[in-house]
């Protein structure tokens, strides 16, 4: 089994983490991978994009926004995604960081993968496609919206709500539409 690891090395002890984390890697028969970007003796190396193609699985280790970050490319490669929270809260994270030695059971093949849903976003405008977005968790949409006419459509099938802003308000989102 090949896994890329994805750290965001501004976040508290993940480059303590990097390097406990492949030498754990190689004693369970694990490849470990880094990008070029990346220098730890324990791990090989590879450009950033090819990584998602090389490994069986990306392992992130920084908070919810490196996860996020790193998910579209993972889904878009089928590969599954593993976050080892190095962030605050780490609402999507699988596990923390003194809990990575649970990472031998991806040599074992004792795990479970849950699939999660991506978000797909398409912008329409006088019925042309401006662009396709992916998110995970939750999408956004800010800016000024007075070119939409003042109306936005959704098409949000199995969502579990829809959030309206309440313009000049002081709570960021004033209502929330359950589907």
């Amino acid at each position: 089994m090949k896994a890329a690891v994805l750290p965001n090395l501004d976040k508290r002890g993940s480059k303590e983490l990097v390097e406990k984390l492949g030498v754990f890697l190689r004693d369970v028969g694990i490849e470990p991978y880094l990008p070029d970007s990346v220098c730890c003796s324990a791990y090989m190396n590879a450009p950033e994009d090819e990584l998602f193609a090389l490994a069986d699985v990306i392992i992130t280790i920084g908070g919810d926004g490196t996860i996020i970050r790193y998910a579209k490319k993972a889904a878009e490669c089928s590969k599954p995604i593993l976050g080892i929270n190095a962030g605050r809260i780490g609402y999507l994270a699988n596990i923390e960081q003194d809990e990575y030695r649970l990472l031998k059971n991806l040599a074992t093949g004792d795990y479970k993968i849950e699939n999660r849903m991506m978000l797909r976003i398409d912008v329409v405008e006088s019925g042309e496609n401006k662009g396709t977005y992916y998110a995970l968790n939750d999408a956004v949409i800010t800016g000024d919206l007075g070119h939409f006419g003042h109306s936005v459509l959704a098409d949000l099938a199995g969502a579990e709500g829809v959030r309206f802003p309440k313009v000049g308000g002081l709570t960021p989102c004033s209502s929330f539409a359950p589907m």
